[in-house]
């Protein structure tokens, strides 16, 4: 008899689990709710397609912020780094002035390279900015300077990782922060 390795699991595929479940999980699953800052916002998705691969920024309500690159690699417990919780906070916060932009979708797919989508998540649906080019991002009218501005260490936090055709590797792994492939 002859004994076989379980095969691992492919990277990427669980990525595009963990895509899936941020565009599909409920408030009421991570204990979310209403608040006074938040009436209707409790979950952005940023995603930007770089040639190597897709990432996709998650911000939750109860605190977590995640990075994932759909050739199976990225950044779990982001959250709990009071820098990375804060831009979270304030990108939340912020989402709820610019609802306005957003329509109801049921389609969340990928961006094309060098293009940059948003995804709220609400407590009544998910909500979609159409998509932009990365290098415009500054100048769309949807999407006003301000919310863009308030990213921007988020944004610095995604490009950290994205290292010459490898988005899956940092170049820094903060202590507390679970990296994977």
């Amino acid at each position: 008899m002859w004994f076989r390795r379980k095969s691992k699991a492919d990277p990427a595929e669980t990525i595009r689990g963990l895509r899936q479940h941020a565009l599909t999980v409920s408030a009421a699953d991570l204990g979310l709710g209403p608040t006074a800052d938040r009436p209707q916002v409790w979950g952005v998705v940023m995603e930007t397609g770089y040639p190597e691969a897709v990432a996709t920024l998650v911000v939750f309500g109860e605190g977590s912020t995640s990075l994932y690159f759909s050739n199976g690699g990225g950044v779990i417990g982001a959250g709990e780094h009071a820098a990375v919780r804060a831009a979270g906070e304030i990108l939340l916060a912020s989402a709820e002035q610019y609802l306005d932009g957003f329509t109801v979708t049921a389609a969340t797919p990928l961006p094309g390279v060098g293009q940059v989508r948003f995804y709220l998540r609400t407590f009544t649906g998910t909500l979609r900015l159409r998509p932009m080019k990365r290098t415009s991002a500054r100048v769309d009218t949807r999407c006003p300077r301000s919310f863009i501005r308030r990213i921007q260490s988020l944004r610095r936090f995604e490009s950290r990782r994205v290292v010459e055709g490898r988005p899956h590797e940092a170049r820094t792994r903060a202590p507390g922060t679970r990296c994977y492939r």
